[in-house]
Protein backbone atom coordinates (compact mmCIF):
# COMPACT_ATOMS: atom_id res chain seq x y z
CA UNK A 1 0.00 0.00 0.00
CA UNK A 2 2.81 2.36 0.89
CA UNK A 3 4.63 1.42 -2.31
CA UNK A 4 1.48 2.21 -4.30
CA UNK A 5 1.19 5.67 -2.75
CA UNK A 6 4.85 6.32 -3.47
CA UNK A 7 4.42 5.34 -7.10
CA UNK A 8 1.41 7.67 -7.41
CA UNK A 9 3.37 10.57 -5.97
CA UNK A 10 6.25 9.95 -8.35
CA UNK A 11 3.84 9.84 -11.28
CA UNK A 12 2.30 13.18 -10.21
CA UNK A 13 5.72 14.72 -9.74
CA UNK A 14 7.01 13.68 -13.15
CA UNK A 15 3.76 14.75 -14.77
CA UNK A 16 4.13 18.26 -13.26
CA UNK A 17 7.82 18.33 -14.18
CA UNK A 18 7.08 17.39 -17.77
CA UNK A 19 4.57 20.27 -17.94
CA UNK A 20 7.29 22.74 -16.98
CA UNK A 21 10.05 20.99 -18.86
CA UNK A 22 9.94 23.27 -21.93
CA UNK A 23 10.52 26.26 -19.63
CA UNK A 24 13.57 24.90 -17.90
CA UNK A 25 14.95 22.45 -20.42
CA UNK A 26 18.05 23.54 -22.28
CA UNK A 27 18.58 26.25 -19.67
CA UNK A 28 15.43 28.11 -20.73
CA UNK A 29 15.90 30.91 -18.29
CA UNK A 30 17.42 34.34 -18.76
CA UNK A 31 20.02 33.03 -21.19
CA UNK A 32 17.38 31.85 -23.64
CA UNK A 33 15.50 35.12 -23.42
CA UNK A 34 18.52 37.37 -23.63
CA UNK A 35 19.88 35.54 -26.66
CA UNK A 36 17.23 37.42 -28.64
CA UNK A 37 16.47 40.44 -26.51
CA UNK A 38 20.06 41.62 -26.19
CA UNK A 39 21.18 40.80 -29.75
CA UNK A 40 21.50 44.05 -31.64
CA UNK A 41 21.60 42.22 -34.94
CA UNK A 42 17.94 41.40 -34.42
CA UNK A 43 17.19 45.01 -35.30
CA UNK A 44 17.45 44.02 -38.95
CA UNK A 45 14.44 41.76 -38.53
CA UNK A 46 11.09 42.88 -39.82
CA UNK A 47 9.70 42.99 -36.27
CA UNK A 48 12.73 43.15 -33.96
CA UNK A 49 12.17 42.10 -30.35
CA UNK A 50 12.25 44.50 -27.42
CA UNK A 51 15.93 44.94 -26.61
CA UNK A 52 17.10 44.86 -23.02
CA UNK A 53 20.30 46.17 -21.51
CA UNK A 54 21.68 43.14 -19.73
CA UNK A 55 23.78 45.19 -17.34
CA UNK A 56 20.74 47.27 -16.34
CA UNK A 57 18.65 44.14 -15.81
CA UNK A 58 21.33 42.50 -13.69
CA UNK A 59 21.64 45.59 -11.50
CA UNK A 60 17.90 46.06 -11.04
CA UNK A 61 15.91 45.13 -7.96
CA UNK A 62 14.63 42.05 -9.85
CA UNK A 63 18.06 40.74 -10.75
CA UNK A 64 17.44 37.42 -8.96
CA UNK A 65 14.15 36.74 -10.74
CA UNK A 66 13.89 34.76 -13.96
CA UNK A 67 12.19 36.38 -16.92
CA UNK A 68 9.35 33.87 -16.85
CA UNK A 69 8.59 34.77 -13.26
CA UNK A 70 6.99 38.00 -14.53
CA UNK A 71 6.20 36.82 -18.07
CA UNK A 72 4.45 33.71 -16.84
CA UNK A 73 2.52 33.12 -20.08
CA UNK A 74 5.70 32.20 -21.95
CA UNK A 75 5.70 28.42 -22.38
CA UNK A 76 8.23 27.98 -25.11
CA UNK A 77 10.84 29.79 -27.15
CA UNK A 78 10.27 31.42 -29.53
CA UNK A 79 7.10 32.71 -27.88
CA UNK A 80 4.10 34.45 -29.32
CA UNK A 81 4.39 38.16 -30.05
CA UNK A 82 1.53 39.43 -27.91
CA UNK A 83 2.13 38.65 -24.25
CA UNK A 84 -0.14 39.22 -21.33
CA UNK A 85 0.33 42.31 -19.23
CA UNK A 86 2.67 41.62 -16.34
CA UNK A 87 0.76 41.18 -13.10
CA UNK A 88 2.80 42.77 -10.32
CA UNK A 89 0.21 41.84 -7.70
CA UNK A 90 1.45 38.25 -7.51
CA UNK A 91 4.33 39.61 -5.44
CA UNK A 92 3.12 43.06 -4.44
CA UNK A 93 -0.38 42.15 -3.37
CA UNK A 94 -0.84 44.76 -0.62
CA UNK A 95 0.51 47.56 -2.79
CA UNK A 96 -1.69 46.48 -5.68
CA UNK A 97 -4.76 46.52 -3.44
CA UNK A 98 -3.86 50.02 -2.28
CA UNK A 99 -3.33 51.18 -5.85
CA UNK A 100 -6.62 49.67 -6.99
CA UNK A 101 -8.50 51.93 -4.55
CA UNK A 102 -6.67 55.09 -5.66
CA UNK A 103 -7.87 57.54 -8.29
CA UNK A 104 -5.53 55.90 -10.79
CA UNK A 105 -6.74 52.40 -9.96
CA UNK A 106 -10.46 53.26 -9.80
CA UNK A 107 -10.24 55.06 -13.12
CA UNK A 108 -8.48 52.05 -14.58
CA UNK A 109 -11.55 49.95 -13.89
CA UNK A 110 -13.47 52.31 -16.18
CA UNK A 111 -10.95 51.73 -18.99
CA UNK A 112 -10.00 55.39 -19.12
CA UNK A 113 -7.21 56.18 -21.55
CA UNK A 114 -3.71 57.29 -20.45
CA UNK A 115 -3.91 55.88 -16.90
CA UNK A 116 -0.54 54.95 -15.39
CA UNK A 117 0.47 51.35 -14.78
CA UNK A 118 3.21 50.10 -12.47
CA UNK A 119 5.78 50.27 -15.25
CA UNK A 120 4.98 53.92 -16.04
CA UNK A 121 6.21 54.98 -12.62
CA UNK A 122 8.72 52.28 -11.66
CA UNK A 123 10.07 51.29 -15.04
CA UNK A 124 10.20 47.87 -16.69
CA UNK A 125 13.52 46.06 -16.71
CA UNK A 126 15.23 49.06 -15.09
CA UNK A 127 13.39 48.94 -11.75
CA UNK A 128 15.51 50.01 -8.79
CA UNK A 129 14.83 50.39 -5.09
CA UNK A 130 13.27 53.75 -4.19
CA UNK A 131 16.44 54.58 -2.25
CA UNK A 132 18.56 54.13 -5.38
CA UNK A 133 19.36 57.39 -7.16
CA UNK A 134 18.75 55.64 -10.52
CA UNK A 135 15.17 54.80 -9.60
CA UNK A 136 12.30 56.65 -11.28
CA UNK A 137 10.67 56.93 -7.86
CA UNK A 138 13.78 58.10 -6.02
CA UNK A 139 12.86 61.16 -3.98
CA UNK A 140 14.39 63.75 -6.28
CA UNK A 141 13.31 61.88 -9.45
CA UNK A 142 9.64 61.38 -8.62
CA UNK A 143 8.61 64.83 -9.82
CA UNK A 144 9.85 64.22 -13.35
CA UNK A 145 8.15 60.83 -13.32
CA UNK A 146 4.79 62.40 -12.47
CA UNK A 147 5.30 65.22 -14.96
CA UNK A 148 5.50 62.72 -17.81
CA UNK A 149 1.71 62.57 -17.62
CA UNK A 150 0.69 65.62 -15.62
CA UNK A 151 2.86 67.90 -17.74
CA UNK A 152 1.82 66.46 -21.10
CA UNK A 153 -0.56 68.94 -22.83
CA UNK A 154 -2.16 66.17 -24.89
CA UNK A 155 -3.04 64.06 -21.84
CA UNK A 156 -4.27 67.13 -19.96
CA UNK A 157 -6.47 68.07 -22.90
CA UNK A 158 -8.13 64.65 -22.82
CA UNK A 159 -8.79 64.66 -19.06
CA UNK A 160 -10.01 67.15 -16.40
CA UNK A 161 -6.51 67.80 -15.06
CA UNK A 162 -4.87 71.08 -13.96
CA UNK A 163 -3.08 72.99 -16.69
CA UNK A 164 0.65 72.24 -17.04
CA UNK A 165 1.36 75.73 -15.67
CA UNK A 166 1.43 74.30 -12.14
CA UNK A 167 4.63 72.45 -13.04
CA UNK A 168 6.46 75.73 -13.67
CA UNK A 169 4.99 77.24 -10.52
CA UNK A 170 6.09 74.27 -8.44
CA UNK A 171 9.62 74.38 -9.82
CA UNK A 172 9.83 78.05 -8.82
CA UNK A 173 8.45 77.37 -5.32
CA UNK A 174 10.45 76.81 -2.15
CA UNK A 175 9.79 73.08 -2.44
CA UNK A 176 10.69 72.86 -6.11
CA UNK A 177 14.00 74.71 -5.86
CA UNK A 178 16.02 73.79 -2.81
CA UNK A 179 18.63 76.37 -1.80
CA UNK A 180 21.26 73.70 -1.29
CA UNK A 181 21.64 70.52 -3.35
CA UNK A 182 22.61 68.64 -0.19
CA UNK A 183 19.15 69.43 1.21
CA UNK A 184 17.32 68.29 -1.91
CA UNK A 185 16.11 65.01 -0.36
CA UNK A 186 14.37 67.12 2.30
CA UNK A 187 12.27 69.03 -0.22
CA UNK A 188 8.63 68.08 -0.65
CA UNK A 189 7.88 66.22 -3.87
CA UNK A 190 4.64 65.07 -5.52
CA UNK A 191 4.43 61.85 -3.53
CA UNK A 192 5.15 63.58 -0.22
CA UNK A 193 1.94 65.55 -0.50
CA UNK A 194 -0.29 63.48 -2.80
CA UNK A 195 0.84 60.00 -1.85
CA UNK A 196 2.33 57.26 -4.01
CA UNK A 197 0.06 54.27 -4.56
CA UNK A 198 -2.72 55.86 -2.48
CA UNK A 199 -3.35 58.98 -4.57
CA UNK A 200 -6.94 60.24 -4.32
CA UNK A 201 -8.83 63.25 -5.63
CA UNK A 202 -8.57 66.36 -3.44
CA UNK A 203 -12.30 66.10 -2.75
CA UNK A 204 -11.93 62.56 -1.38
CA UNK A 205 -11.69 62.43 2.47
CA UNK A 206 -9.06 59.69 2.08
CA UNK A 207 -6.77 62.05 0.16
CA UNK A 208 -3.69 63.48 1.81
CA UNK A 209 -4.59 66.85 0.29
CA UNK A 210 -8.23 66.76 1.36
CA UNK A 211 -8.84 70.09 3.08
CA UNK A 212 -9.07 68.67 6.59
CA UNK A 213 -6.05 66.39 6.06
CA UNK A 214 -3.63 69.05 4.81
CA UNK A 215 -2.22 69.93 8.27
CA UNK A 216 -1.37 66.27 8.91
CA UNK A 217 0.28 66.00 5.50
CA UNK A 218 2.43 69.07 6.12
CA UNK A 219 3.14 67.79 9.62
CA UNK A 220 5.46 65.12 8.21
CA UNK A 221 8.03 67.83 7.60
CA UNK A 222 6.80 70.69 9.79
CA UNK A 223 6.02 68.87 13.02
CA UNK A 224 6.77 71.70 15.46
CA UNK A 225 4.68 74.20 13.52
CA UNK A 226 1.86 71.69 13.23
CA UNK A 227 1.66 71.28 17.00
CA UNK A 228 1.39 75.05 17.43
CA UNK A 229 -1.23 75.25 14.69
CA UNK A 230 -3.48 72.60 16.26
CA UNK A 231 -3.59 74.66 19.46
CA UNK A 232 -4.74 77.72 17.54
CA UNK A 233 -8.30 78.80 16.76
CA UNK A 234 -7.90 77.49 13.21
CA UNK A 235 -6.46 74.14 14.27
CA UNK A 236 -9.21 73.55 16.82
CA UNK A 237 -11.82 74.38 14.18
CA UNK A 238 -10.35 71.83 11.77
CA UNK A 239 -10.38 69.17 14.48
CA UNK A 240 -14.05 70.01 15.05
CA UNK A 241 -14.80 69.34 11.40
CA UNK A 242 -15.28 72.94 10.26
CA UNK A 243 -14.26 72.76 6.63
CA UNK A 244 -14.03 76.54 6.20
CA UNK A 245 -11.22 76.84 8.76
CA UNK A 246 -7.88 77.91 7.33
CA UNK A 247 -5.29 75.20 6.73
CA UNK A 248 -1.71 75.43 5.51
CA UNK A 249 -2.55 75.76 1.82
CA UNK A 250 -5.11 78.52 2.40
CA UNK A 251 -2.35 80.81 3.63
CA UNK A 252 0.82 79.50 2.00
CA UNK A 253 -0.59 78.23 -1.28
CA UNK A 254 -0.21 74.83 -2.91
CA UNK A 255 2.31 74.60 -5.74
CA UNK A 256 3.23 78.28 -5.33
CA UNK A 257 4.67 78.19 -1.79
CA UNK A 258 7.50 80.68 -1.34
CA UNK A 259 9.76 81.64 1.55
CA UNK A 260 8.37 84.07 4.10
CA UNK A 261 10.83 86.75 2.95
CA UNK A 262 9.99 86.35 -0.75
CA UNK A 263 7.79 89.21 -2.09
CA UNK A 264 5.94 86.62 -4.20
CA UNK A 265 4.86 84.70 -1.10
CA UNK A 266 1.23 84.94 0.01
CA UNK A 267 2.47 85.29 3.61
CA UNK A 268 5.02 87.98 2.80
CA UNK A 269 4.57 91.07 4.96
CA UNK A 270 3.31 92.94 1.93
CA UNK A 271 0.68 90.31 1.13
CA UNK A 272 -0.38 88.74 4.44
CA UNK A 273 -3.24 91.20 5.08
CA UNK A 274 -4.74 90.38 1.70
CA UNK A 275 -4.34 86.66 2.43
CA UNK A 276 -6.19 86.96 5.75
CA UNK A 277 -8.89 89.09 4.13
CA UNK A 278 -9.79 86.23 1.79
CA UNK A 279 -11.61 84.60 4.72
CA UNK A 280 -12.16 87.41 7.19
CA UNK A 281 -13.67 89.66 4.54
CA UNK A 282 -15.81 86.87 3.10
CA UNK A 283 -19.49 87.60 3.69
CA UNK A 284 -20.32 83.89 3.56
CA UNK A 285 -17.80 82.91 6.27
CA UNK A 286 -18.45 85.95 8.45
CA UNK A 287 -22.21 85.44 8.43
CA UNK A 288 -22.02 81.67 8.92
CA UNK A 289 -19.78 81.79 11.99
CA UNK A 290 -20.86 85.12 13.45
CA UNK A 291 -17.45 86.75 13.06
CA UNK A 292 -16.90 90.47 13.37
CA UNK A 293 -17.76 92.24 10.15
CA UNK A 294 -15.55 94.57 8.13
CA UNK A 295 -12.33 93.41 9.81
CA UNK A 296 -10.39 94.13 6.64
CA UNK A 297 -11.95 97.55 6.05
CA UNK A 298 -11.42 98.68 9.64
CA UNK A 299 -7.76 97.65 9.45
CA UNK A 300 -7.16 99.39 6.13
CA UNK A 301 -8.77 102.56 7.52
CA UNK A 302 -6.51 102.54 10.60
CA UNK A 303 -3.08 104.18 10.66
CA UNK A 304 -1.37 100.83 10.12
CA UNK A 305 -3.66 100.01 7.21
CA UNK A 306 -3.33 103.44 5.60
CA UNK A 307 0.46 103.36 5.90
CA UNK A 308 0.49 99.83 4.52
CA UNK A 309 -1.61 100.91 1.55
CA UNK A 310 0.88 103.72 1.04
CA UNK A 311 3.67 101.19 0.63
CA UNK A 312 5.18 101.06 4.11
CA UNK A 313 5.87 97.40 4.90
CA UNK A 314 7.38 98.10 8.30
CA UNK A 315 4.00 98.85 9.88
CA UNK A 316 2.03 96.19 11.73
CA UNK A 317 -0.01 93.75 9.67
CA UNK A 318 -2.44 91.01 10.72
CA UNK A 319 0.27 88.58 11.76
CA UNK A 320 2.23 91.22 13.67
CA UNK A 321 -0.56 91.46 16.23
CA UNK A 322 -2.51 88.19 15.98
CA UNK A 323 0.40 85.83 15.33
CA UNK A 324 0.97 83.26 12.61
CA UNK A 325 0.30 79.65 13.50
CA UNK A 326 -0.60 80.42 17.12
CA UNK A 327 -3.66 82.63 16.54
CA UNK A 328 -6.06 82.61 19.48
CA UNK A 329 -9.20 84.60 20.32
CA UNK A 330 -8.64 87.82 22.27
CA UNK A 331 -10.35 86.26 25.29
CA UNK A 332 -7.66 83.58 25.62
CA UNK A 333 -4.97 84.51 28.20
CA UNK A 334 -2.28 83.14 25.86
CA UNK A 335 -3.45 85.31 22.95
CA UNK A 336 -1.10 88.04 21.77
CA UNK A 337 -4.08 90.43 21.63
CA UNK A 338 -5.38 89.67 25.11
CA UNK A 339 -5.56 93.00 27.01
CA UNK A 340 -2.84 91.91 29.42
CA UNK A 341 -0.51 90.99 26.56
CA UNK A 342 -1.00 94.10 24.44
CA UNK A 343 1.96 96.01 25.95
CA UNK A 344 4.28 93.18 24.96
CA UNK A 345 2.71 92.78 21.52
CA UNK A 346 2.76 96.48 20.72
CA UNK A 347 6.17 96.76 22.32
CA UNK A 348 7.69 94.73 19.49
CA UNK A 349 7.40 97.84 17.32
CA UNK A 350 6.96 100.49 20.02
CA UNK A 351 9.46 99.69 22.81
CA UNK A 352 8.42 102.71 24.85
CA UNK A 353 4.76 101.67 24.92
CA UNK A 354 3.17 101.77 28.37
CA UNK A 355 -0.06 100.16 29.43
CA UNK A 356 -1.79 103.51 29.85
CA UNK A 357 -1.11 104.46 26.23
CA UNK A 358 -2.89 101.46 24.78
CA UNK A 359 -6.30 103.05 24.74
CA UNK A 360 -7.39 102.84 21.13
CA UNK A 361 -8.75 99.94 19.13
CA UNK A 362 -7.35 98.94 15.77
CA UNK A 363 -10.59 97.59 14.31
CA UNK A 364 -12.90 100.53 15.09
CA UNK A 365 -16.28 100.06 13.47
CA UNK A 366 -18.40 102.80 15.02
CA UNK A 367 -17.81 106.00 16.97
CA UNK A 368 -19.12 104.29 20.08
CA UNK A 369 -16.13 101.93 19.98
CA UNK A 370 -13.59 104.77 20.01
CA UNK A 371 -11.91 105.87 23.19
CA UNK A 372 -13.40 109.18 24.32
CA UNK A 373 -10.06 111.01 23.92
CA UNK A 374 -9.67 109.81 20.35
CA UNK A 375 -13.24 110.77 19.58
CA UNK A 376 -12.79 114.18 21.26
CA UNK A 377 -9.68 115.14 19.27
CA UNK A 378 -11.11 113.81 16.03
CA UNK A 379 -14.30 115.86 16.45
CA UNK A 380 -12.25 118.85 17.66
CA UNK A 381 -10.22 118.92 14.46
CA UNK A 382 -13.29 118.32 12.31
CA UNK A 383 -14.74 121.53 13.77
CA UNK A 384 -11.53 123.55 14.16
CA UNK A 385 -10.10 123.09 10.67
CA UNK A 386 -13.22 124.18 8.69
CA UNK A 387 -13.76 127.03 11.17
CA UNK A 388 -10.22 128.40 10.83
CA UNK A 389 -10.05 127.99 7.08
CA UNK A 390 -13.55 129.40 6.66
CA UNK A 391 -12.80 132.42 8.83
CA UNK A 392 -9.55 133.01 6.95
CA UNK A 393 -11.32 132.88 3.60
CA UNK A 394 -14.03 135.30 4.81
CA UNK A 395 -11.37 137.66 6.12
CA UNK A 396 -9.41 137.58 2.86
CA UNK A 397 -12.51 138.02 0.73
CA UNK A 398 -13.60 140.98 2.84
CA UNK A 399 -10.14 142.52 2.51
CA UNK A 400 -10.06 142.06 -1.25
CA UNK A 401 -13.59 143.47 -1.52
CA UNK A 402 -12.55 146.55 0.47
CA UNK A 403 -9.52 147.06 -1.76
CA UNK A 404 -11.73 146.75 -4.81
CA UNK A 405 -14.05 149.46 -3.51
CA UNK A 406 -11.13 151.71 -2.56
CA UNK A 407 -9.51 151.23 -5.95
CA UNK A 408 -12.75 152.13 -7.73
CA UNK A 409 -13.25 155.20 -5.55
CA UNK A 410 -9.74 156.49 -6.31
CA UNK A 411 -10.32 156.00 -10.01
CA UNK A 412 -13.32 158.34 -9.93
CA UNK A 413 -11.58 160.87 -7.67
CA UNK A 414 -8.12 161.48 -9.10
CA UNK A 415 -7.58 164.45 -6.84
CA UNK A 416 -8.07 162.33 -3.72
CA UNK A 417 -4.79 161.47 -2.07
CA UNK A 418 -3.99 157.78 -1.77
CA UNK A 419 -2.82 156.67 1.64
CA UNK A 420 -0.74 153.49 1.98
CA UNK A 421 -0.71 151.77 5.34
CA UNK A 422 1.99 149.23 6.28
CA UNK A 423 -0.06 146.31 7.50
CA UNK A 424 2.79 143.84 8.24
CA UNK A 425 6.46 144.37 8.73
CA UNK A 426 9.12 141.91 7.54
CA UNK A 427 9.00 139.89 10.77
CA UNK A 428 5.24 139.46 10.51
CA UNK A 429 5.45 138.54 6.83
CA UNK A 430 7.94 135.80 7.64
CA UNK A 431 5.63 134.49 10.37
CA UNK A 432 2.70 134.40 7.97
CA UNK A 433 4.81 132.80 5.27
CA UNK A 434 5.89 130.05 7.63
CA UNK A 435 2.30 129.61 8.79
CA UNK A 436 1.03 129.35 5.23
CA UNK A 437 3.72 126.94 4.01
CA UNK A 438 3.62 124.62 7.05
CA UNK A 439 -0.18 124.48 6.97
CA UNK A 440 -0.17 123.51 3.29
CA UNK A 441 2.52 120.87 3.86
CA UNK A 442 0.62 119.49 6.87
CA UNK A 443 -2.58 119.25 4.85
CA UNK A 444 -0.80 117.69 1.87
CA UNK A 445 1.13 115.12 3.91
CA UNK A 446 -1.99 114.34 5.99
CA UNK A 447 -4.14 113.72 2.94
CA UNK A 448 -1.34 111.52 1.56
CA UNK A 449 -1.88 109.23 4.54
CA UNK A 450 -5.67 109.36 4.47
CA UNK A 451 -5.85 108.65 0.74
CA UNK A 452 -2.74 106.54 0.02
CA UNK A 453 -4.04 105.21 -3.31
CA UNK A 454 -4.17 108.61 -5.04
CA UNK A 455 -1.69 110.25 -7.41
CA UNK A 456 -0.49 112.91 -4.97
CA UNK A 457 1.25 110.22 -2.88
CA UNK A 458 3.72 109.54 -5.71
CA UNK A 459 6.30 112.17 -4.61
CA UNK A 460 6.51 110.64 -1.14
CA UNK A 461 6.85 107.14 -2.60
CA UNK A 462 9.71 108.31 -4.79
CA UNK A 463 11.48 109.97 -1.86
CA UNK A 464 11.20 107.18 0.69
CA UNK A 465 7.56 106.26 1.15
CA UNK A 466 5.80 106.41 4.50
CA UNK A 467 8.98 107.10 6.46
CA UNK A 468 9.51 110.28 4.43
CA UNK A 469 5.84 111.29 4.71
CA UNK A 470 5.94 110.86 8.49
CA UNK A 471 9.11 112.90 8.76
CA UNK A 472 7.73 115.71 6.60
CA UNK A 473 4.42 115.76 8.47
CA UNK A 474 5.99 115.76 11.94
CA UNK A 475 8.64 118.36 11.20
CA UNK A 476 6.02 120.58 9.58
CA UNK A 477 3.88 120.23 12.69
CA UNK A 478 6.88 121.07 14.88
CA UNK A 479 7.67 124.23 12.87
CA UNK A 480 3.97 125.14 12.80
CA UNK A 481 3.67 124.91 16.59
CA UNK A 482 6.98 126.72 17.13
CA UNK A 483 5.88 129.51 14.82
CA UNK A 484 2.54 129.78 16.64
CA UNK A 485 4.26 130.08 20.02
CA UNK A 486 6.61 132.71 18.63
CA UNK A 487 3.65 134.62 17.18
CA UNK A 488 1.84 134.64 20.55
CA UNK A 489 4.96 135.90 22.26
CA UNK A 490 5.49 138.50 19.54
CA UNK A 491 2.04 140.05 19.74
CA UNK A 492 2.14 139.94 23.54
CA UNK A 493 5.57 141.46 24.08
CA UNK A 494 6.62 143.39 20.97
CA UNK A 495 3.45 144.39 19.15
CA UNK A 496 1.50 147.40 20.41
CA UNK A 497 -2.17 146.90 19.89
CA UNK A 498 -4.23 150.15 19.88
Amino acid sequence: MKRFKLICLLILFFTFYLQLYPLYSQELEDNNCLSCHTNNTSAIQEKPPHLIDKEVLESSVHQDLDCIYCHSDIKEVPHKEELKKVDCSQCHYDTSEEFAKSIHGESGKKSIQDLPACTDCHGKHDIYAKTDTRSLVYHININETCIKCHGDPKIIERHPLPSPGFVKRYRESVHGRCPDISREPECATCSDCHGSHDVYAASDPRSKIFHGNVPNTCRKCHKDISEVYYRSVHGKAIKSGIKEAAVCTDCHGEHTIQALTDPKSSVYKGAISKTCSACHDSEKIVMKFGLSTDRAKSFYDSYHGLAFRGGDLSVANCASCHGWHDILPSSAPQSSIHPKNLPQTCGKCHPATKTGLIIGKVHVMEKAEEHFLLRFFRDFYLVLIPLVIGAMMINNLADYFRKLITSTSLTHSPTQREYRILRMNLNERIQHGILLSTFIVLAYSGFALKYPDTWWVIPFNLLGGESMRKAVHRWSAFVFILNSIYHLCYISLFKSIP
